[in-house]
């Protein structure tokens, strides 16, 4: 064809031919492209990506099963139309040892659950039955069985307490008790600690090892004075029976006393 003018008609209606065609193609693969994607998400969320295979990793108080029962998840469900969430939600609910869980999918059909389990630090007797917590107050099981090497909670008195949820006080001691138990927890540890009393907020107290009595005054700045008992006990290898002072949370003061001295301080506080 030869060369038309750009302004004549003839030439403005081949470009605009062109241009048409070109729009159409370009449409052509655009749905396709959709179509395709649509296509592949029907498939992922029906036939492709269900579970065949369970991973659970980080466990060791539960068993691989009671995770996976927990979940309410079974092989065969699709990876993609379940709400992780949820499943994390019920796991944790179900399971009160466990203080975190993730879950993730390793493809094409594998279901990853990595868990973090908390630890029991002390207890609480009540009615007859043994609370055991960990560091936070929360109630992982109650025992008719007195556990051994947990320290003793002495003061509060629990309110409708459920496994998986914070133990609250009658009289909203909580508060200046997980003040308490997460400090020794960070500081000291959670071994060798006998005992912990709240009955009077403005005079707390706890026993280490049996034989020390630590007073702790109110919970004021109670992290400063978790740290200095942490540094007395480090720098006395004394196994005598003792009283520490550092309620002023500046200052430790540490008196050595008799079983006799240290059992009666510890009944009358």
């Amino acid at each position: 064809m030869e060369n038309l003018p750009e302004n004549s008609t003839l030439a403005r209606y081949y470009k605009n031919k062109k241009r048409r065609k070109k729009r159409r193609k370009l449409m052509f693969y655009t749905l396709l492209t959709v179509f395709m994607v649509l296509i592949i998400a029907v498939l992922s969320l029906t036939v492709f990506f269900n579970i065949n295979e369970f991973t659970v990793e980080g466990n060791s108080h539960y068993s691989t099963d009671e995770i996976i029962h927990a979940s309410g998840l079974e092989k065969g469900q699709n990876m993609f139309r379940l709400n992780k969430f949820d499943v994390i939600d019920r796991i944790k609910q179900s399971l009160p040892y466990l203080s975190d869980v993730t879950i993730n999918r390793n493809l094409p059909s594998t279901m990853v659950i990595s868990v973090t389990e908390t630890s029991p630090f002390c207890y609480l007797a009540w009615q007859g039955y043994f609370y055991i917590m960990d560091k936070d107050l929360k109630l992982l099981e109650a025992s008719e069985i007195q556990p051994e090497g947990l320290a003793e909670i002495e003061g509060i008195e629990p309110v409708s307490p459920q496994p998986g949820q914070l133990v609250a006080d009658a009289d909203g001691k909580e508060q200046t008790l997980v003040k308490i138990t997460r400090s020794i927890s960070d500081n000291i540890g959670t071994e060798n600690i006998t005992s912990i009393k709240i009955s009077d907020i403005y005079d707390l107290s706890f026993v280490y090892d049996s034989r020390v009595t630590v007073l702790l005054g109110s919970s004021e700045r109670m992290d400063e004075k978790i740290k200095l008992t942490k540094y007395v006990l480090d720098e006395n290898e004394s196994k005598e029976h003792a009283q520490i002072d550092v309620s002023s949370g500046t200052k430790a003061y540490y008196r050595a006393v008799s079983v006799e001295e240290n059992e009666q301080a510890s009944e009358n506080e």
